[in-house]
């Protein structure tokens, strides 16, 4: 337990402390005014609020703070908008809000030093920055358009649940992470390197009602980048109690070939009138590079090999007169690849389901991965439906 007697204490005693780190510490008292300690340079508070009074951390007055981490929920982080205490912050860590709703509005202006960022709970942000190497946004519930222009940042995570916009400007970048729950973004632009070393990984669950809607604006997220190399979409499958797509109703249009890694986890099973319009939906909007599927997919992986081992006759009238066919995505692979656990199921093709048939709970380790060779660059869009 600390008073803020003995915090006041320690600052008249040792005035020159410049490092200040209380870890699941318990205080007796509401305000944390940090300029006590007016040569402090690094800050730590983390834990629980069990048995804690705490609530506002003041830094105020704090002009040579390099670090500061704030990580104690229902917690408010109190700083003068005069952007002399935030002027020197070079590290910057926050799960906690905010007395100063517009402070990253634009990173830039408030911390102009600043090379690494974790924050959560935003509602706007701008980063133009040359120093900024890391960004991390977490929790960002109510966030909406995200832009980042930094030549220097290696690093970026978003995990949130309304965005809509995602403007990245970063040819340093390496690591790329994007979790987005349900809501796929209407708009992305990625200005990042096209190196081996690049990964972009995006995660989202799948609704539990989709239809050719959601299918559509798949594909539009996935023309916008599947462009890239290394692009690995993984989607959580949890409880999908309705699925409509007609692929009939759909043609066919010539764009580049997606490089796009699909990682299917379906965690409850679904009927089979539903795993059909889901195999049909996802190959069509995604035109996946490989896919890896693992869970409750017996009717999911029935149908996709079903349809795999189709032998395309010569005289089908959709692929008449043309590299590619306008109706049947199994049409346009050339050749695929499949295996379970490392083991090559080609040959076996039709005894894959049945690996799945008696699934009764998850097992990370029952997993397929199919990879696909496209007969031409082609991706499938909407023939009748628009998106709104």
């Amino acid at each position: 337990m600390l008073g803020d007697e003995a915090l006041s204490n320690l600052g008249i005693c040792c005035p020159n402390i410049e490092h200040l780190e209380f870890d699941d510490c318990a205080f007796w008292f509401e305000t944390l005014e940090l300029s006590k300690f007016p040569k402090l340079k690094k800050a730590s508070f983390k834990g629980g609020q069990q048995h804690s009074r705490l609530r506002n951390v003041n830094n105020t007055g704090t002009n040579q703070l390099e670090s500061f981490h704030l990580c104690i929920f229902n917690t408010e982080w109190v700083i003068n908008p005069d952007n002399t205490c935030s002027s020197n912050i070079k590290n910057l860590e926050l799960y906690c809000s905010v007395n100063v709703p517009s402070l990253f509005e634009d990173l830039t202006t408030t911390f102009p030093l600043i090379e690494k960022a974790s924050i959560n709970g935003l509602d706007r942000m701008k980063a133009s920055n040359y120093h900024l190497k890391s960004l991390d946004l977490s929790f960002v519930n109510s966030l909406k358009k995200i832009y980042v222009d930094c030549p220097n940042l290696n690093d970026f995570s978003y995990s949130g649940l309304v965005l809509e916009e995602l403007y990245i400007d970063c040819p340093k970048l390496i690591y790329f992470r994007y979790s987005g729950c349900k809501k796929i973004p209407t708009f992305i632009y990625l200005n990042v390197p096209t190196t081996i070393q690049t990964s972009i990984r995006f995660n989202f669950s799948v609704p539990s009602g989709i239809n050719s809607s959601w299918f559509i604006s798949l594909n539009k997220f996935v023309e916008m980048i599947g462009v890239h190399q290394h692009v690995y979409l993984h989607l959580d499958v949890c409880r999908l109690e309705l699925a409509e797509f007609i692929l009939d109703e759909f043609e066919a249009t010539q764009i580049f070939q997606n490089n796009v890694h699909l990682d299917l986890r379906i965690i409850y099973s679904c009927n089979i009138q539903n795993s059909v319009a889901l195999v049909d939906g996802l190959i069509w909007s995604i035109h996946p590079s490989t896919l890896s599927i693992e869970g409750g997919c017996y009717e999911f992986i029935k149908d996709l090999c079903g349809k795999l081992g189709i032998k395309k006759s010569e005289d089908e009238s959709c692929c008449e007169q043309q590299e590619s066919c306008s109706k049947y995505w199994w049409h346009n692979i050339k050749d695929f690849e499949v295996k379970h656990q490392d083991k090559d199921m080609k040959e076996k093709l039709i005894s894959l389901p049945e690996l799945y048939q008696d699934y009764q709970g998850y097992k990370p380790r029952n997993k397929s991965c199919f990879k696909f060779h496209w007969r031409s660059c082609i991706n499938l869009i909407q023939n009748s439906f628009i998106l709104h």
